[in-house]
């Protein structure tokens, strides 16, 4: 009754993985489809959207390799929740109630708008992060999650969006996408599980992140409630990441970024920061 599709690049994490997934999930039918990606070095919207035409279930269940999942029979907590909320666009277990006019992730937002389930591993310890749940809620609505872990049920709109190259902003892309189509995008906290490692912000990260906000800017920005001082956030955002753009000397990126910041905010002291900075290296 579940897909579980995973793009894999070692073999012992994937065996760990499967062995978990055998304990943990519960008694009930269910796949675990693996792309091998070590030769083909495939985009990971490209892996899963391989994973999606062999996938044999309507309830699909995207993680990476490197997570255990800790809840019980967490496959019928799944089911359980798409059968409750028949509008699911994307479940995840990590993501913001924000998306700013801005190229961002998740969790470029401030962190009053995270909303996470999460044991997370910094150094020698998981450290269990648990945020944005109101009201004793265990489902959250979000605009935007983390690829960690992804669910949503197969249908014409279930797929990557391959222009989107590389191993970041495949989440991001769907979770705009299908939150635009009319669905609700949720954060669960039903579902436990570990992750081993955090993610990077490097030269591939800051393109993917400015092509998304390019793709979507017109719609942009999307919030589930009015905010107090979002144009000073998005500010703060799009400083960060020129300034992350130019420490990584991703000229061509910071060059447009700084073009739109300044059609945007014409007064800020940041514009004349930005093109000497731009101009030096």
């Amino acid at each position: 009754m579940i897909s579980i599709i995973v793009c894999s690049i070692n073999s012992n994490f994937f065996i760990q993985l499967e062995e978990n997934i055998a304990s943990t999930i519960g008694r009930m039918e269910y796949e675990i489809i693996q792309i091998e990606n070590n030769k083909e070095n495939l985009s990971i919207a490209k892996a899963y959207n391989r994973g999606i035409e062999q996938a044999k279930y309507k309830l699909l269940c995207f993680v990476h390799e490197d997570i255990l999942f800790l809840t019980e029979n967490w496959g019928r907590k799944l089911i359980e929740i798409f059968n409750e909320n028949l509008n699911i666009g994307v479940l995840g277990i990590a993501g913001s109630k924000t998306h700013f006019n801005a190229p961002s992730s998740w969790f470029n937002s401030p962190s009053k708008f995270h909303v996470k389930h999460i044991y997370q591993q910094k150094g020698n310890i998981f450290e269990k992060e648990s945020i944005g749940f109101s009201n004793g809620n265990v489902l959250e609505k979000v605009i935007s999650l983390d690829g960690v872990f992804l669910a949503m049920k197969a249908d014409a709109n279930t797929f990557f969006d391959e222009t989107i190259d590389g191993f970041h902003g495949y989440d991001l892309q769907l979770s705009l996408k299908l939150l635009l189509k009319g669905k609700t995008n949720f954060v669960t906290k039903e579902i436990e599980l570990k992750h081993f490692s955090l993610g990077t912000i490097n030269n591939s990260w800051l393109n993917t992140m400015y092509e998304i906000f390019n793709k979507n800017k017109k719609q942009l920005p999307i919030f589930l409630e009015p905010i107090e001082n979002s144009k000073k956030i998005e500010k703060a955002i799009w400083v960060s990441f020129i300034h992350k753009c130019l420490d990584q000397k991703q000229k061509k990126t910071a060059f447009y970024s700084i073009i739109f910041f300044f059609i945007r905010f014409p007064l800020s002291v940041n514009n004349m920061i930005f093109l000497k900075r731009l101009i030096i290296r």
